[in-house]
Parts: C-alpha cells; structure tokens; sequence
C-alpha cells in the first residue's frame, strides 16, 4: 500500500509491512482507541476506534477455507477444503489442533462442543482437543448452515425436512416436513424457529413441538432472518422487509436496485443492510424511511459487521471498508495482502488496545 493511497483512502497507519502465505488467518490488533465523539465535517474521514492497525499475528493453514468458520470465547474452527477442520487460538494464532472431517456447511459452537455437517450425518467434537463426542445420522443430506442456540440443535435437509435435536447429545427431538428448498440458515428467537425457504416462504415453528405458527411469502427468496421486536429481512426481489412477529404481516419494505446479501445488523435506531446494487444502506427501524446510503466499490458478499459503532462491509477483494453507522460517513478501509476467504470477524470482549479482527485471507501476492 502506498504513502498517497493510505493517505488519500482512510487516513491509517499500518504499522509493519508483510506477505503471508497462502490461506492464512490473520489478527489485527487495534493501535489506539479515539472515542467518536467529533462533530460531522465536511472531511469524509473521522476518527475511528480501531484505526490504525496492526498485525498481532499469522498463521498458515495449509489450505484454502471451504465454508465459514466458527468461533467461541477463545479458538476459531474453520474448515478447509482439504477436509481438515482446525481449531486456532484467537490469543496467539496456534493451531491447538487439526482432524480429518470433510464438512458441507459451517460448524456451529455451543454446549461445549463443536457440530459438523458432514453430509447427511452431524459430529459433535469436543473443543480443547477435536475428540468425538457424539454423532448423528440424518434422513437426507443437511443443505443449510446448523443453527444452535440455548440447548436446541436445528439442521436443515435437502429433501425440505427440518429436524430439532438436543445440542447435549444429538438425540432427535422432532422434524417436519416443510416442502421446500431449504439453503438459508434457520433463526431462532425464545420460543420460535424461523425458517427462509427458498421459493420465497418464511415459515414460523413453536422451538418445542414444531407446530406451525403462520406462514408469509415474500416475492423472491428470503435472506437470513434477523428477528426481535419484529422480523428483518432481505429477498432476492430486491426488497428489503419489516414483517410483524405475531402473524408476518408487511409493516414497510424498502426496494433496492439488486438482491438484499446475508443478514441485517440494527441498533437502536436504525437497521443496516447490504444489497447488490453495491449499497449499504440505513433505514430506521420503526418506519422505514431512509437515513443514509453509501456506494461500495464492489459486490459485497455478506451483510455488514458490527465493530464498535461501525459497520464493516468485505466482499471477495482483499479491501473492506467501515462506515458509520450514525451517518454513514467513511470511517476508513483496510487493504489486506490477498482476497478474504470468509467474512471478517470482530472478536468480542477483549480490551481497547488487543487483538479484535480475524481474517481468513488468500494468496493475493
């Protein structure tokens, strides 16, 4: 990266030049911490909370990522492409340790285990040293990201079936056939399942029986679901929707110029999303209506990354960039040594100063 570029883009200082090899995972650390508390300027570039950076560490994986990793409070588990899952400590970047499991989805982390899709079958490992747990085998092969959240398991299969299963042993709790291509990842809100299917349907279960509650078809497929006081979500019809919790009602929606990409972020106020129009926009939460929008200089890949009060967009090329999330206002960009090969993840709860950006990178150079 060059003296004017740096300049002239976000104003950061990168404090070591570096190659690495290919497929490794990086660690940013944040150089100082400068509160967001300047006024709006006419200057497009403000103060940010995790500029400049620095590389805390590297580490070669061997190969390339085959699907998204996983992470807990201390290690990430990625899985490769040569069917090798790895288990890397956020800390210092070492790979505590790696087994043979070809995977077809992401993993998922939770009641101290790590669960693996590996076709029509679910592994669950333990995390301080990769040995089997438990295992699983499933009517049909599994077609979407595994959802765990508070004891519940929920996997998603190619012949339109979804099955609930006890996190603490895999034990099949129910299933239902919902006649549809299941591709987007379930969300789950207290006592709910929330499901995208792919012909344009958002079908809500009761999490402990799997009784239907009420069903909505959207005019394209349905992105991931964000749910709270109401469900947000994006479509490939170019719309983006605010839809009522009790029965899927349309409460606003919001048309873009391409297809709405993973899921939304919100705040307080607002609801943040990315679409392929190369936009990120900000809608407010209750009525809809537009705050700011911003161009990006590619095709985003994934829905925006909270960072502090900021809003981190990447896509396949080796830059991201942050925003705002107040105004929308450029907060700087990062241009890595190699294009990204997941999204970026910001490591919660660690101090100001430390390690909190994981990137998973290719061989750009």
């Amino acid at each position: 990266m060059d003296a004017d570029h740096t300049t002239t883009s976000c104003r950061l200082r990168l404090a070591h030049t570096y190659r690495v090899l290919p497929w490794a995972i990086i660690v940013l650390l944040i150089g100082g911490y400068v509160p967001l508390n300047t006024a709006p300027t006419d200057d497009p570039y403000r103060p940010s909370p995790i500029f400049p950076l620095d590389i805390g560490w590297s580490t070669d994986l061997g190969d390339a990522p085959i699907h998204e990793p996983a992470y807990d409070e201390t290690q990430a588990y990625i899985p490769l492409r040569n069917g090798t899952l790895a288990a890397v400590a956020l800390t210092n970047g070492a790979v505590r340790w790696s087994i043979i499991h070809p995977t077809n989805q992401s993993p998922v982390v939770g009641n101290a285990s790590v669960i693996i899709a590996s076709d029509r079958r679910l592994i669950a490992l333990r995390p301080t040293d990769g040995a089997q747990l438990w295992t699983q085998e499933l009517s049909a092969e599994i077609s979407a990201p595994l959802v765990w959240q508070a004891g519940w398991l929920v996997a998603a299969l190619v012949d339109g079936t979804i099955v609930a299963l006890r996190a603490s042993d895999g034990q099949p709790l129910w299933q239902l056939q919902v006649d549809g291509p299941l591709l987007i990842r379930p969300s789950i809100a207290d006592n709910q399942l929330f499901i995208p299917i792919a012909d344009g349907r958002i079908t809500v279960l009761d999490l402990g029986t799997g009784t239907p509650q009420w069903e909505r078809t959207l005019g394209g497929s349905p992105r991931e679901i964000l749910v709270l006081d109401a469900l947000f979500v994006g479509s490939t019809d170019n719309y983006f929707y605010r839809l009522s919790r009790d029965d899927g009602m349309v409460e606003w929606q919001w048309r873009t110029g391409g297809d709405i990409i993973g899921a939304a972020r919100v705040d307080e106020n607002n609801v943040y999303f990315v679409s392929l129009d190369n936009y990120i926009r900000a809608l407010d939460r209750q009525s809809g209506v537009q705050q700011w929008r911003q161009p990006l200089n590619g095709r985003p890949t994934a829905g925006p990354v909270t960072v502090a009060d900021l809003l981190l967009v990447a896509g396949v090329a080796a830059e991201f960039r942050l925003f705002d999330a107040g105004t929308g206002l450029d907060a700087g960009r990062y241009l890595g040594p190699s294009e990204l090969g997941a999204i970026p993840y910001a490591v919660p709860g660690l101090p100001d100063i430390g390690p909190r950006l994981i990137l998973l990178t290719g061989d750009g150079r």
